[in-house]
Order: structure tokens, then sequence, then C-alpha cells
């Protein structure tokens, strides 16, 4: 009777996690033993494992399964071994929700991932009493919010960065496509108001569906008010249909894309559609072999690209390095707070300061939960398969 018992719970328990599993839920990543009869640290790992951002995704997945490797190598944190659970949010904001709420359920210490702004505007209500989030979201703002934080160059900056390039380059009259959805709105805002000061011209701004497969109607809309570069502000397959929409039209003006679509293997399906001109304004990482020598970072991008490449065969992009910074910070964090509650977790990131990541210099506050600013932002030019530092178009 007693060994039945036994079994009928493991089927039960079977059973339920299918369940869960069927409405978005990932799964614990690890058996990972106590460590000095201490419980495993849990870490939620909620992020777009399917869905229009999944490339995005795997990177972020790859980069927390390899940073729980290491730190267990070394013996966890504060004796604990990190136990990575992980949610998949199908790119979708209720599953994103749903998956934040799962993961607290499960007594993670904080949470991971999130990439996408919607996801985050679903999810930051939730988070008063914690679990801490450490979003990778770069256009999402955690400033003023309790227990949370994001990853990434914040894109407004980023945007600010680009517009003042283009000045720079002589190109003073460009346009905008991107997605009619809360990314393309705050994208268009910020560049309505940027515009202005670098003394640029936004001479057309066109929105389209996400899940369009046509664009050439607002492409040609923007070719007729003379562009002279087109910021095709939009992330993931949206920016493959934009691509292709200008290689149908023959349009030859130099176009810049988000920092998102950093992922070596996405960049490389867009290849046939590619301009000669495609640019991208990103963080030091994304190509760091022509950094000058000394740059803070150089030496742990280095270190990190290889690891990644030996565990994946693969080269890690965007997504990998900033979960790989956001995880370090965290478990620093945890470490100097000796507590995994969030109020604790949240004063310890605000007193981090000069903290070389990969993708620069962290300097947190308790009224700046990014800590990363413009001092690491380069302008990018993906050519012959590769990113390389760009000047000019």
């Amino acid at each position: 009777m007693r060994l039945r018992r036994k079994m009928g719970g493991l089927v039960l328990a079977s059973v339920g996690c299918l369940g869960v599993l069927a409405a978005g839920c990932g799964s614990s990543s690890g058996n990972v033993a106590a460590s000095g009869g201490k419980a495993p640290l849990k870490i939620g790992v909620l992020t777009e494992q399917t869905g229009q951002f999944s490339w995005f995704g795997t990177d972020t997945e790859r980069a927390a399964k390899l940073w729980a490797t290491t730190v267990n190598k070394k013996g966890g944190i504060n004796g604990q071994k990190v136990q990575l659970v992980t949610y998949n949010t199908q790119s979708s904001p209720a599953d994103a929700a749903q998956g934040y709420k799962s993961l607290s359920s499960q007594g993670v210490a904080a949470v991971v991932g999130l990439g996408l702004l919607g996801d985050m505007q679903a999810v930051a209500p939730l988070t008063a009493n914690g679990p801490v989030v450490y979003s990778n979201c770069g256009i999402y703002d955690p400033q003023g919010e309790k227990n949370v934080f994001a990853g990434q160059i914040f894109i407004p900056e980023l945007d600010g960065y680009v517009l003042n390039w283009l000045k720079q380059n002589h190109i003073t009259k460009v346009g905008l496509i991107t997605t009619n959805d809360a990314t393309g709105q705050a994208t268009s805002a910020a560049l309505t108001k940027l515009a202005p000061k670098d003394h640029l011209q936004l001479v057309g701004q066109e929105f389209f569906d996400p899940t369009s497969t046509d664009v050439t109607p607002q492409l040609s809309k923007l070719e007729a008010a003379h562009a002279h570069a087109i910021l095709a502000l939009v992330v993931g397959q949206p920016l493959g249909v934009v691509l292709q929409g200008i290689h149908e039209l023959g349009i030859t003006a130099p176009v810049i894309t988000s920092e998102g679509n950093l992922t070596p293997a996405f960049l490389q399906s867009l290849s046939q559609q590619a301009p000669k001109d495609l640019l991208f304004a990103a963080s030091q990482d994304m190509s760091y072999g022509d950094l000058p020598s000394g740059t803070p970072g150089k030496s742990q991008i280095s270190a990190f690209d290889t690891l990644y490449q030996k565990t994946y065969s693969a080269t890690p992009g965007l997504g990998a390095s900033s979960t790989w910074d956001e995880l370090n910070i965290l478990g620093q964090a945890i470490k100097s707070a000796h507590s995994t509650k969030a109020s604790a977790i949240d004063s310890a990131i605000e007193n981090i300061h000069h903290y070389v990541g990969l993708q620069g210099v962290y300097d947190f506050s308790q009224t700046d939960h990014r800590g990363l600013g413009l001092s690491s932002a380069v302008m990018l030019q993906y050519k012959n398969g590769k990113l390389v530092y760009s000047s000019k178009p």
C-alpha cells in the first residue's frame, strides 16, 4: 500500500505538470542537489521560447543555463546551488503575467527574461512584493519602480544616439517604419520628441500590424517623401517583412534597425534581403574585436564568447550577453545582501557601482534601475554576414 500511494502521488504530480505546461509553463533546469544541507537558490527564467520573439528567448535561456552551471561549479551563492525554473511566455503578455505568478508561487528569488515591452507592462504591476524582476527589455523604463530592473542601454537614449550619428553624417531627412503595437507607439513618441533637437526632419512615420506580410505601400510613402535614411525600428520577423519590401522596391537608402535584432542566427536568416547599408546602434559586446585594448569589459566579453561558442556551437547574441550581465548582478546582490527577500535584493542592486559587465560599466542608484548609459554605445553595420564597426553609411 505504501508503494502504491507513492506511485499514485507521482502520477498526479506528472499530470499536474503536464497541465501547467499546456498553459505555457516551463520546468526546473537540472535536479540541483542542496549544498551543505541548504535548499537550492531558485531563479526564474521567464522568456519567449515560442512566438515571434522565440529566437531572442533561446539566447536568454542558453545564457541562463550557462551562468547557473558556471556558478554551481564554484559552489553556488552563499552556499546554495542555483536552480533555474523556466516558463514560456509564448511572446504573450497574458502568459507572461501568468508565468510570473507561477514562478513566484514556486519560491524563486528573482526573475530574468521578459524581452518584450508588452510582457513587461503586464508583469510590472505584480512586483510590489517580489520577486525582483530583471528584464532584458531595452525599451521598458523601470525608474521609480521597486523590485524592477532592466538591462541593455535604454532604447530612447539609443535612438538619440542614432539621430546624432545621422546628423554627423549629414543625413537630415529620415523616415520611420514601425509596428502599431505598444513598442511602436513608444518608439514614435520618442523620435518625434528627439528629432528636432538634432535638427533632423522626420519626413514620414508609417505603421503596420506585426503580423503583416507586405509593407511596400508604407515604404513607398517614405521613398516618395525623399527619406535619406529609413529607421526600421522593429524586432523579429517584422524586420524580415520590412527588408523584403525594401529589396522589392529597390530602395538604396541606409536602413537602421533595433539592437533587439542582434542575434547572429536571426541576422543570417535575413541575409538574402539585407540591404547594403544595414546599421544598428548597440552596446559594445556585439562586436568587441575592434574595441581598443584596455576597454572595460573587453576581456570578459572575449571569455564569455569563447565559453558560449564552446557550449552551444553558436555565437551569442544580445539576449545572451544581457542575460549574463543581469544574472551576475543579481548574484552579486544576493551574495552581498545574504538574503533572498525582494527588498534586500532591490537595495543591494541599487548599491552596486562601477560594475564591469559585457555590455558596459553599470552604476545603479535608487533613481537608476538600469545602471547603463551611452558610454558603451557603438554603431555597427551588417556586412558580408558579419557585424563590423561603422563610422559612415
